[in-house]
């Protein structure tokens, strides 16, 4: 089964995070950083110089958040109260990601990520499983596992067996990824597959499996990875 979007009218996070070439509301990382050292100037002058500093010097937004301004100061050359306020919007923004969004029903994957976005932040894989009703309506979370590192085993009457209790129709698989790329691996995807099938033994939907990297997330539903390919490999996981 497909889950729908909420209306016509949602756009795709992945949208929103990336709005289409040429949209003149639209600005790079590198604009956004030099606005915010301009004070909100546009254009911002010579911030923008400055601005390419430290994006080459940061590999990523994780070690951009860790600054401090004394820091930026030290390296950089900032006036304090302009490093104080890059740090305080770079915070901002993991702060808005990170808060826990009431989640009541699931109309999408990115309904499912942006509830469970924090986890992308966690140093170990944690594995959990969303309860639902006939009309998605979320009956529980249970969180089934936590593994070491970037490793997380689960068995099937672990992850099943809250849903049996909560007497849901449905099911929907969340885990994170502590290397920040939401790619299935292959290991995820095998057991997915066993999941939906021994979900079927026990009248469980498995409706998706949505994977949390750090600002963004895959969804197996949505990447065909729910069902085996062949239907050599569809009685090989029956009998798994």
């Amino acid at each position: 089964m497909r889950l729908n979007l909420k209306s016509e009218e949602t756009v795709p996070l992945a949208a929103a995070l990336d709005p289409e070439p040429g949209d003149s509301e639209s600005l790079s990382l590198h604009q956004l950083v030099a606005r915010v050292l301009a004070g909100g100037v546009d254009p911002p002058g010579g911030w923008s110089g400055v601005a390419t500093r430290i994006l080459e010097d940061h590999a990523d937004g994780v070690a951009m958040v860790r600054c401090n301004p004394p820091e930026l100061v030290r390296r950089y050359g900032l006036p304090p109260e302009r490093a104080s306020l890059l740090c305080d919007s770079l915070r901002m923004g993991v702060v808005w990601l990170l808060e826990p969004r009431p989640l009541s029903r699931v109309g999408c994957a990115e309904d499912v990520y942006l509830r469970f976005a924090s986890l992308a932040w966690s140093p170990q894989e944690q594995f959990l499983v969303l309860s639902l009703d006939h009309r998605n309506q979320v009956l529980g979370e249970h969180l089934v596992a936590r593994g070491s590192g970037n490793l997380c085993m689960v068995q099937p009457r672990e992850v099943l067996g809250p849903v049996v209790r909560d007497m849901a129709a449905r099911a929907l698989l969340v885990h994170n990824h502590p290397s920040g790329d939401p790619e299935p691996s292959p290991e995820d995807v095998e057991m997915t597959r066993r999941l939906v099938q021994a979900g079927k033994l026990v009248g469980v939907e498995v409706l998706d499996h949505v994977v949390v990297g750090r600002g963004r997330f895959a969804s197996m539903l949505e990447m065909g990875l729910m069902s085996p390919p062949d239907p050599e490999e569809a009685r090989a996981s029956r009998c798994v």
